[in-house]
Formats: structure tokens, sequence, C-alpha cells
């Protein structure tokens, strides 16, 4: 059952926090006194539940649900952790925390230092060792990297369950305490002095978004924002395996590789996946299909130990057929059918659907080759086995309608 999460504050930040929490299914519990608070987060959750979902390779779970209380004490009644994103005012920060402390006793993350030094922050409260920093800055739901921040007062099993709470978000944890913040300030500074010397808004904010990236611009549109997130996942890049990881405990379980169809897909359309018909894109559809692929591959047992040692299969030719289209959050689901699995051979049936209807086939043939000499060799004799007792076990199911089928034939 996943933890229940008191916000304390719904600005910018704070309604941020509950629309990425709210759908990675936590139960929250919030407060706020200002009466636009409502109307933040409502408008957070309504972005978040458009682009969050295209940010993973992976389902989202079910959306926790939102309670609204009238005062802090009934606001932390039986929470696990409390978010506290009040205004950067330390007096504030006291008060919240002393009356939170005084009610429960959970591990209390601070998202909004305003400033503030962890220290000054543990100075306010009753029980210090219980705060900690989790700072994202002005970034809302869909930058999935946090600043954590602690020191020797946090004992390291609180700093664990903070981290498995912030992970669980499918948020990657950095280090750099304060890092954000500085850069942030600094930033605010040029920005003054570029209107002061009579630069126009709109230049600084074109300059802002298209220059320096989407990532540092308020005004930024999410599906830039979601299309350069992915495209720094596609390097491979070290600081983005967190998010891998998460995905990969998200997928859905496969319970029988050997029972028919396997399923080897699960997200949501992208914002970038689309296209000027305003569906999901034909490239696109060849990426989700490649994405189950490689799924597939590792069930049987090409997993990055195996490609590592030289040893993986490259696609010799694909058939894709069109059905049906998808929009913008649309959910995704590919199962997969091993239709040969003999020698260097590996054929594969991949049928897309979203919520019944099927989008799209692909029928893909693989050839296993030596990475070391890019030429075509027998698969290790463990994974031949395994692809040939998954290909003679689907050999039972139906044989898929299209197989084999020639484009433009009917």
């Amino acid at each position: 059952m996943a933890a229940r999460v008191a916000i304390l504050g719904l600005g910018a930040r704070g309604a941020g926090w509950a629309a990425r929490l709210c759908l990675m299914g936590y139960d929250l519990a919030l407060f706020d006194p200002d009466m636009g608070a409502r109307d933040r987060v409502e408008a957070a959750v309504s972005r978040a539940k458009r682009a969050l979902p295209g940010l993973y390779d992976a389902p989202l779970p079910a959306m926790g649900a939102l309670h609204w209380h009238e005062t802090i004490s009934q606001t932390v009644e039986r929470a696990d952790w409390i978010i506290e994103a009040l205004p950067a005012r330390l007096d504030l920060k006291r008060k919240a925390l002393q009356t939170a402390q005084s009610h429960c006793a959970p591990h209390i993350a601070i998202t909004s230092a305003g400033g503030f030094s962890l220290e000054e922050i543990q100075g306010c409260a009753t029980r210090p060792a219980q705060i900690m920093l989790a700072d994202g800055g002005d970034t809302g739901a869909l930058i999935p990297f946090i600043e954590l921040g602690t020191n020797a007062r946090n004992a390291p099993e609180n700093i664990a369950k903070l981290e498995a709470l912030l992970q669980g978000a499918g948020l990657v944890i950095t280090r750099s305490e304060g890092l954000q913040t500085r850069l942030n300030k600094a930033l605010n500074v040029e920005i003054a002095a570029a209107l002061a010397q009579g630069h126009d808004q709109s230049d600084i904010d074109a300059v802002l978004s298209q220059a320096i990236g989407p990532a540092l611009a308020g005004s930024a549109d999410d599906a830039a924002l979601i299309a350069m997130l992915r495209a720094r996942r596609s390097g491979y890049r070290a600081d983005t395996d967190p998010l891998r990881r998460f995905e990969a405990n998200a997928q859905i379980p496969v319970a029988d590789l050997l029972g028919g169809p396997v399923n080897t897909l699960n997200m949501a359309v992208p914002m970038d996946w689309t296209d000027y018909n305003g569906h999901m894109t034909e490239a696109k559809y060849l990426e989700a299909f490649g994405f189950a692929t490689d799924r597939f591959m590792a069930l049987v047992g090409v997993d990055a130990a195996y490609i590592a040692d030289n040893n993986s299969f490259f696609t010799a030719e694909t058939h894709i057929r069109h059905l049906d289209e998808a929009h913008i959050g649309a959910p995704l689901a590919i199962t997969t059918l091993c239709l040969i699995g003999q020698g260097k051979k590996m054929s594969l049936w991949h049928e897309l659907r979203s919520e019944g209807r099927l989008l799209a086939t692909a029928e893909n043939m693989m050839i296993h080759v030596s990475l070391a000499t890019r030429r075509a060799c027998a698969p290790r004799e463990d994974v031949a086995q395994c692809i040939e007792a998954v290909a003679k076990a689907h050999a039972k199911s139906p044989r898929p309608e299209g197989m084999g089928r020639a484009i433009g034939q009917r």
C-alpha cells in the first residue's frame, strides 16, 4: 500500500508535488488557506495527466486520492510523510513544523528550502532529526530530478526511506543540495538585468525556451519538455539509470513465458509522439515495437550481460500494419508471440492495442550475431534452448491474422 503523504502549502512547488504524487498512486492530505490553492492543484494535476504518463515507458499506477483539510493538525493525522512547501518565511515553517510534529511523528521532507540551510530549518522543529530536504525547485510535476539534502542528524534508515519514497515517485535523486537554488537565483539576476537594459520579456522567454533549453523556462511547453527528457535517456546516460529501473519495476510481470502471447510493453503515448495529423506518428509505432522486442529478448536471456559478452540479435526485416490511430496520453499495450526460434533465427509477432482496440501489428525477422565480428552466429546454448522452448509453446496459439502478409495484400 502506498504511503499517505501530507502536503502543507500548495503554491507552484506544492501543487507540482501534489500532481506527481497523485499520479504515482499516493493518497494525499492537502492544506493551504489560500483560496486559489484548489485551482492550482487541479490545473497541475490536469497538466500532469496529459504529459507525465508519456515520460515513462511503463504504466503508471492508479491515481491516488486528494483530501483537503482546514487545519494542519487534521492534514498530518495518519500521514506517513509530510511535505512542507509553504512560502519562504522561517516563521511560517516553524509554526507548521511544530504543529505537525505535535500531532504525529512522520519523517518530514522539506521541499521548499527558500534560501534557508537544512540546519536553519531543523532549528524550527521540535524533532530536528526528522527534517530532510527534497527540493525540486519550481519544476512542477514533470521534471524527474530532485535534490536531496541530509546531515549527521538524520538516521541512515530514515534517509533510505525517503530515497525509496522519491524513487517510488519516479524521481532521480541528486546530492547537490542548494545548487539548483543558486543557479535559479543567478538566472533570475541575469533576467532582471536584461529587462533593465530594455530587452523585451518575449525575447528573453524565446532565448530561455529555445537556446538554453526548455527545462530552464517557466513558459516551456510540455511537449518540448517531455521530448527533451526522453532524449536524455536515448543516450543511456548514467544519471537516467534510475528512470530505467523505475520503469522496469513498473512493468507488468510476465506470469508465464510459455503460456502464449507475452505482455512486452505498457505505456502511454508521449506528447512528442504525435504528428501534424494529431495522432501517433508512424515512426513511433516502430519505436514502440522496438521496445517490445527489447523486452522479449531480455525475457529469453538476451539481457545487458549477454550483450556485454558480445552477443545480440539484429533485425533483418520488419512488416508493420497500421490499423487504427492513437492520441496523446492513450494507453498502449503490446503482446508478443515467438513464431520462429531455431538456430540463428528468431521471428516475433507483436500486436499493439489501446484499451482493447488493435492499433497495429508488426512481424520481425531477427538474426543472432556476434558483436565482435558483426556476423551471424549461433546463440549461446542456454539462450537457444530457451528461445526454442518458447517458440514451441507459442506454436500452440492460433496463428495471427495477417502473419506473412505482403504490403497491399488483402
